[in-house]
């Protein structure tokens, strides 16, 4: 049964007029609640007045103010029927208050109503909640928690995960992906992915509802809650979600009403959550993606805001990352290198150049590698060659060492889970064990030891650059000149300036395949060129890690 003929079951009815009732008389009493810092808290309400349309007749806000007079606002967004509620993450220990305002105010119910929060340290282990939510380093290099401790990017694409899964089947997927130190999933809300009886009508989740029940002017909170409880069970294992796509992937709101209602639903939706929001979802520069972006700027300071780009393959940088980058909303800038129907040379030389491109750009801002050539992947019907292990893996440490400070991984059966594509099907549980989702998680731990945030992309100190680009190497130091690393893709010998370097230098060769180390004998002397060999299995990827003593 359809949780919609679920709504309409005379039990069901009767005991949500129960619930309402027992919430109407509650919100007439004091508010107290407890919480502990940075988890989601949420309260209700319950509109004493029936509106034709919850969602857009009017708007309450809510106010709060906490320790050291640090105040916040967001919105409180529609639940179904004549409740409302609020969600918010507070940022600090103590004792915060909060009150509503609404658009009605003669709306006793919702308007002017008033609450304690008692907020409590938290002490447990979820990076998440111990941190804080996400913002620009100071440099504005590299993402960072709250606490300015960088926080490691390693995404994975979950496109339709959230619509097509049932609970039980994304919390093994989000278990998985925790287990394997993925620390980002990017989904969708819906897209044509989701099963639909045609391409002009609204696309469903598995339990058959819909996102909008008038499109775009009245949502449907059950679609949303679902969303929301599959987003808020990725928080609780750590794990931050870029909501890409907004409202839909490639649908737009093009009404200037619809934008801001929607901005305003959503960032109240998601208030309590860590969440990046992206109004594109893979598309080149769209004044509606851009104005939605604004619209969500303009209430919500506490969440990153980027824009998802497309592939714009043949051209010497990703014109859809360029467009958006200096807008004034825009916290970093994603890059998508892309799948180039299967061209291996070309996905390289994009992760390579169209992120070294956005590095160099001033003022700076964050690069993130968010999509490349998937695991699997088929070529569109355009080719017979399907993405491997080798592909995935070698374009993470391009994009890397070329200026991407975080990467984004995805398989065939995962973006589109449990859909056919391309005459193609992989069941999602064989595409989430993947032997390259582990060498995502070899990747993060090679990172996670060193400090990553320092690292630029210096290719001049190859001195034996490849002219196939195949074969093409990358090169990355810290300014100090006392860490670096570089990734051969194999059949390499990789000539070095090492006079870059600060000192004599430490070497350890990283198998970026099974996740171990060789060290090279001795120190070697850092005046010097030298000429790097794999200690074995030439043919194969090697990373090089070079430490100054």
């Amino acid at each position: 049964m359809k949780r919609s003929e679920i709504r309409n079951n005379k039990i069901y009815k009767m005991t949500r007029i129960i619930v309402i009732i027992i919430l109407f008389t509650l919100s007439f009493l004091p508010s107290q609640a407890q919480v502990k810092v940075w988890q989601r808290w949420t309260q209700s309400f319950v509109s004493n007045k029936v509106y034709e349309n919850p969602y857009s007749d009017i708007t309450v806000k809510i106010n709060f103010k906490g320790p050291g007079n640090i105040q916040f606002s967001t919105y409180c967004y529609w639940v179904g029927d004549q409740e409302y509620s609020a969600s918010f993450s507070f940022p600090k220990e103590g004792k915060w208050s909060w009150s509503t305002f609404c658009s009605d105010d003669k709306n006793s119910s919702l308007h002017n109503k008033t609450g304690i929060v008692k907020v409590e340290k938290y002490k447990g282990n979820n990076p998440l909640y111990y941190n804080g939510f996400l913002k620009v380093s100071e440099n504005k290099r590299y993402l960072t928690y709250d606490n300015g401790k960088p926080f490691l990017w390693m995404g994975c694409t979950a496109w339709a995960g959230p619509a097509n899964s049932t609970f039980n089947e994304w919390k093994e997927y989000i278990n998985d992906r925790a287990k394997k130190q993925f620390s980002v999933i990017q989904v969708t809300p819906f897209q044509k992915w989701v099963k639909s009886d045609g391409d002009n009508l609204p696309k469903q989740n598995l339990a058959g509802e819909v996102p909008f029940l008038t499109y775009f002017s009245k949502i449907n909170p059950v679609y949303w809650e679902d969303l929301a409880r599959k987003i808020q069970y990725a928080n609780r294992q750590g794990l931050v979600v870029a909501i890409t796509g907004l409202p839909g992937w490639q649908f737009y709101l093009t009404n200037p009403s619809d934008r801001k209602i929607f901005a305003q639903y959503i960032t109240g939706l998601f208030a309590g959550n860590f969440v990046i929001f992206s109004p594109s979802g893979d598309k080149q520069y769209k004044e509606e993606n851009n104005l939605l972006a604004r619209n969500i700027d303009s209430i919500d300071s506490r969440h990153l805001i980027t824009q998802h780009p497309d592939t714009p393959t043949g051209k010497p940088v990703n014109t859809a990352s360029e467009a958006y980058y200096d807008k004034p909303y825009l916290d970093f800038s994603m890059c998508q290198s892309g799948h180039n129907y299967g061209k291996r040379d070309i996905c390289i030389w994009n992760a390579i150049h169209w992120n070294l491109s956005l590095f160099n750009r001033e003022p700076h801002k964050p690069v993130v590698n968010a999509e490349s050539f998937y695991h699997g992947s088929p070529n569109a019907g355009k080719a017979h060659y399907r993405g491997t292990d080798t592909d995935v893996r070698s374009l993470g440490w391009y994009s890397w060492l070329s200026g991407s400070l975080g990467y984004t991984y995805g398989a065939l059966g995962l973006w589109n889970w449990g859909m056919t594509t391309s005459e193609v099907f992989v069941p999602w549980k064989e595409a989430m064990q993947l032997s390259s989702s582990f060498q995502m998680q070899y990747m993060s731990d090679f990172f996670s030891k060193i400090n990553w945030w320092e690292l630029e992309p210096y290719p001049q100190a190859i001195l034996n650059q490849a002219q196939d680009t195949l074969k093409q190497m990358v090169f990355a130091k810290n300014k100090a000149g006392t860490l670096a690393v570089a990734y051969m893709p194999g059949n390499n010998i990789m000539e070095i300036d090492i006079k870059i370097l600060k000192s004599a230098v430490n070497v350890q060769w990283f198998n970026p395949r099974k996740n171990s180390y060789s060290s090279f004998p001795g120190l070697l002397d850092y005046q010097n060129p030298h000429r790097f060999v794999p200690l074995g299995e030439v043919e194969k990827d090697w990373v090089l890690l070079m430490k100054c003593k």
